[in-house]
């Protein structure tokens, strides 16, 4: 479940109502109960792919067609938000990156940042999240003063070689 809000930007409630038929032979899945009211597709990454296998294989219930779902008690349910923070939470503290506010949208929050570390453009990464408006996905792409100084050089190299691309054309 980690590696698929990572992996996908997925909203809690994505994953909660996500279903086995929703997940396509073509590597991509349908994400129909969307905050937004509106369908969007997201792509699965072959570990997240080889872990969903696992998982199923781990814990099989061919009856129930989510696909995360209690191991016991209404076994044709999906699993509960309460469920999957407790799974994660314990999962931050076994890694040992666990700390107050550490929660399922922080991992949104990093696929989001990993994107725009990675060049893609907002409106792309607004797609990807599922946003209506703009201005939402840049609540997630706002630089933070440690991205600026790493960009700093870039920006004085780039202004350099203006400078010196224009006397050039000067007589």
């Amino acid at each position: 479940m980690v590696l698929l809000i990572l992996f996908t930007g997925m909203r809690s409630n994505e994953v909660l109502a996500l279903k086995k038929e929703d997940i396509l032979d073509s590597g991509t899945i349908l994400i129909r109960d969307s905050k937004t009211h509106t369908s969007r597709t997201a792509f699965l990454h072959p570990e997240v792919k080889e872990a969903l296998a696992t998982y199923h294989a781990q814990h099989p219930n061919p009856d129930n067609p989510y696909v995360f779902y209690p191991h016991y008690g209404r076994l044709t349910s999906p699993l509960t938000y309460t469920a999957i923070r407790a799974v994660v939470k314990e999962l931050f503290i076994e890694a040992g990156i666990y700390k107050s506010g550490l929660n399922l949208h922080c991992l949104r929050h990093t696929f989001a940042r990993c994107l725009v570390e990675s060049g893609f453009r907002r409106e792309d990464i607004q797609k990807l999240l599922g946003h209506k408006s703009l201005r939402s996905t840049e609540i997630y792409t706002v630089l933070s003063d440690q991205d600026v100084l790493k960009k700093a050089p870039l920006v004085y190299e780039s202004i350099q070689a203006y400078l010196e691309e224009s006397e050039k054309l000067l007589p």
